[in-house]
């Protein structure tokens, strides 16, 4: 019998309703510290940004995961950062997050003569 995949190893063998039904309530509503994925709440993003899991910070995603340099810097100042504030690594490393190397740059529009362009993004941003 050749194997087929997906099943394991059981070949010819089946779920039955309610056995399916168990599996499909076993994961519903399984969020943050409760999924079956869970991580300790912290990973890297595919573009090497940590990220930590904060669901209560207004700046949080709609998963409750928020990019660490943003939510360091957003307690630092003591308010949530606002859309066009960007956090900037000064040294380029992107897991550095240590407050000292964090800059806050309010992206403004192309024409004003006063922007940087990141070599990461390729977008303009204002200096402040």
């Amino acid at each position: 019998m050749p194997f087929t995949k997906g099943n394991n190893g059981r070949l010819g063998t089946k779920h039955t309703k309610e056995t399916k039904e168990k599996i499909r309530q076993s994961r519903l509503g399984k969020k943050g510290k409760n999924a079956n994925r869970w991580c300790g709440g912290n990973g890297i993003t595919k573009d090497g940004y940590k990220y930590i899991y904060k669901p209560e910070h207004p700046n949080s995603m709609v998963a409750g995961y928020i990019l660490e340099h943003r939510f360091i810097m957003s307690e630092h100042i003591g308010r949530p950062l606002d859309k066009n504030e960007i956090v900037h690594h000064k040294n380029q490393n992107k897991q550095d997050n240590r407050i000292k190397n964090l800059k806050i740059i309010i992206k403004k529009r192309a024409f004003h003569s006063d922007t940087i362009k990141c070599p990461y993004c390729k977008g303009s941003f204002g200096i402040t």
